[in-house]
C-alpha cells in the first residue's frame, strides 16, 4: 500500500474519479465535524436535565455555567489537537492517515462513553475533552491531505477546493443542527444522539482511510517532501497574491531588520491577538445560547432554525470575502483593516440589538430574529476569512516576526483561552440574570471591542516609517490552512506544475 497523493503521469478516468471522490470525502468529513461543533449548544439543556444533582453540587457555578463547561472543553481541547498532530507527523513520522485513525477512534470512543456516562464529570471528560481532541486530529489530517492532493494532481481545480473549504462551516451548521434537533425530539434523550454521532464520525473516517491508500501497482513518481503545517482554522483559503517571502525564511543572506521595524510588528501582532481574543469570546455565544434566547422570545424549540440561518449566511459571507481578497489594495493595509474591523463592529451590533426583539411572541418575531441571525452569520463569515490576511498585509516584508515560533505561540494560547473561558463567562451571565439577553449583549460588546481596538494599529505604528523591502518574487498561489501559509509556484510553460512549500506561522483569528 502506498500514500495516495503521489503525483500521477496517467490521466485515466478512474484515477481522476478516485481523486475527486477523495476530495468529496474530505469535504464531508470537515462538514460533519464543523456541524457537530456548531450544534453542541443544543445539548446544553440535556446535560442539566440528565444530571440535576451533579449540576447542583458542581463547584463551577450555576447550571448554565456548569453545562457550558462541556462546550468549552470541546473547543479548548480541539485547539490542542493541532500541535499534537504536528508532533506526531513531524517528529514521530506518523502518516496523516494514522493520525486521523487515532483521532477517529478517540472521538468515537469518547462519544460512546458519553452515551453511557453516569455523572457530569464523566461527560466533561468524554463529550468535552476527549471528543474535541479526537475531532481536532481528524480535521487537521483532512486539511493536510487536501493540500497534498491538490498540490500533486493537476486536474483538480484549486478554486473548487476553495469553495468547498469555505462552505464547510456554514453547510455543516445548516445540515447537522436540524438533524441533531430531530434526533433529540425523536428519542427524547441525548444518549442515542451521541451514538449516532459516533457512528457517523467513524464511518466517514473509515471511508477516508480506505481511499487514502491505493494499490501498489499504480503509476507514481518519486515522493516529494511534505510541507510542514501548523495550527488550525475551520476553513481553507486559496487566493492569488504577490509574496516576497522565500522558501527559506531564515536565510542568513537576508538583511537584518531594524529594531524599530521588529518592534512595530510585535506591537501589531499583539493587538491583533487581543482583538482575536475578544472576537472569539463573542462569536461562540450564539452557538451555545441561541436556543435559550429563542425560548425567552416565545419560540421554544426553534433554536436549530436560527442555526440554519446562521450557517447559510456564513457561506455567503465567506464567499464574498474570498472574492474581495484578490482585489484588496495591497499597498494600503489600513483600508483592509477598516473593512475587517467594520465587519467585526457590525457583527457585534447585530448580537447586541437582537435582544430588542419582543419577549412576548408576536407575529414577525421569528422573521426579525432570523434577520439578526443572518446578519451575524454573514458578517462573522467575512471577518473570519479577512482576519488572517489583514494581519499579513501589515507584517508583509518582515521575515523575523513570521518565523518567530515563540511569539506565535501567544495568539494560539489566547485563542484557546477564549474558547475555554468565553462560554463559561456567558453561562455565568445567563445564570446571574436568568436569561440570555445579557450574555448576547456582552458578546456584542466583546465584538465591538475587538473591532475598535484594531484602530490602535495605525495610531501606534504611524511613528515607525520603515521602508519595506522590494518585492522580488513572481505571483504565486498561497494556500492557507488554518494559520499556516504554504506558497505554491506554478509553471505551465511546457513543464509540469512545481510546488514550493514554505511555512510561515501567523496568528489564528478563529
Amino acid at each position: 500500500m502506498e500514500h495516495i497523493p503521489e503525483q500521477q503521469n496517467t490521466s485515466s478516468t478512474l484515477h481522476k474519479i478516485r481523486g475527486w471522490v477523495f476530495l468529496l470525502v474530505c469535504f464531508v468529513l470537515q462538514l460533519l465535524i464543523e456541524g457537530v461543533l456548531s450544534s453542541y449548544g443544543l445539548f446544553q439543556n440535556e446535560w442539566i436535565k440528565e444530571f440535576p444533582d451533579d449540576v447542583a453540587r458542581s463547584s463551577i457555578g450555576g447550571e448554565q455555567r456548569t453545562a457550558s463547561a462541556t462546550f468549552a472543553l470541546l473547543l479548548a481541547s480541539g485547539c490542542l489537537a493541532y500541535p499534537l498532530s504536528c508532533l506526531l507527523v513531524q517528529w514521530l513520522r506518523y502518516q496523516q492517515v494514522v493520525v486521523s485513525g487515532l483521532g477517529a477512534m478517540l472521538a468515537t470512543g469518547s462519544l460512546l462513553s458519553a452515551a453511557r456516562a453516569t455523572s457530569l464529570q464523566r461527560v466533561f471528560q468524554t463529550a468535552g475533552a476527549g471528543t474535541g481532541l479526537g475531532l481536532g486530529l481528524v480535521y487537521h489530517s483532512a486539511q493536510v491531505s487536501l493540500y497534498q492532493l491538490i498540490s500533486r494532481e493537476s486536474y483538480l481545480r484549486p478554486r473548487v477546493v476553495l469553495t468547498m473549504g469555505l462552505c464547510a462551516k456554514g453547510l455543516g451548521t445548516a445540515m447537522v443542527a436540524p438533524l441533531v434537533n430531530h434526533l433529540l425530539l425523536g428519542y427524547g434523550d441525548y444518549r442515542t444522539v451521541m451514538v449516532c454521532l459516533a457512528g457517523s464520525v467513524m464511518l466517514c473516517s473509515s471511508v477516508y482511510g480506505c481511499i487514502y491508500f491505493k494499490p501498489r501497482g499504480a503509476c507514481q513518481q518519486p515522493e516529494t517532501c511534505e510541507p510542514k503545517l501548523f495550527l488550525r482554522d475551520s476553513i481553507v483559503h486559496l487566493l492569488h497574491e504577490e509574496d516576497n517571502v522565500d522558501a527559506n525564511n531564515n536565510n542568513d543572506n537576508s538583511p537584518p531588520q531594524s529594531p524599530e521595524f521588529i518592534l512595530k510588528n510585535i506591537v501589531v501582532t499583539l493587538i491583533f491577538a487581543c482583538s482575536s481574543l475578544f472576537a472569539i469570546g463573542g462569536y461562540l455565544v450564539p452557538f451555545l445560547f441561541i436556543k435559550k434566547l429563542a425560548a425567552d422570545r416565545g419560540m421554544p424549540g426553534q433554536g436549530h432554525a436560527f442555526l440554519v440561518v446562521i450557517g447559510i449566511a456564513d457561506c455567503f459571507g465567506r464567499l464574498l470575502a474570498s472574492c474581495y481578497l484578490p482585489r484588496r489594495p495591497r499597498n494600503n493595509p489600513y483600508c483592509n483593516l477598516v473593512v475587517y474591523s467594520g465587519f467585526l463592529i457590525v457583527c457585534g451590533i447585530a448580537l447586541f440589538t437582537v435582544t430588542s426583539v419582543s419577549p412576548t411572541y408576536v407575529a414577525g418575531n421569528f422573521l426579525e430574529m432570523a434577520a439578526y441571525a443572518a446578519a451575524f452569520g454573514f458578517t462573522s463569515g467575512c471577518f473570519l476569512v479577512l482576519g488572517h490576511f489583514c494581519l499579513t498585509d501589515y507584517l508583509k516584508g518582515d521575515r523575523s516576526i513570521r518565523s518567530d515560533q515563540t511569539l506565535m505561540c501567544l495568539p494560539m494560547l489566547l485563542q484557546m483561552e477564549a474558547s475555554l473561558f468565553g462560554p463559561l463567562f456567558a453561562g455565568y451571565l445567563v445564570d446571574e440574570f436568568v436569561g440570555a439577553d445579557v450574555a448576547f449583549r456582552a458578546a456584542g460588546g466583546s465584538l465591538l471591542v475587538a473591532g475598535s481596538i484594531l484602530h490602535l494599529v495605525p495610531l501606534l505604528t504611524r511613528r515607525w516609517s520603515c521602508a519595506k523591502p522590494a518585492d522580488t518574487k513572481p505571483d504565486v498561489d498561497v494556500l492557507v490552512l488554518g494559520s499556516s501559509r504554504i506558497v505554491i509556484d506554478y509553471t505551465y510553460s511546457g513543464q509540469p506544475r512545481t510546488v514550493r512549500a514554505s511555512t510561515q506561522r501567523t496568528p489564528c483569528t478563529v
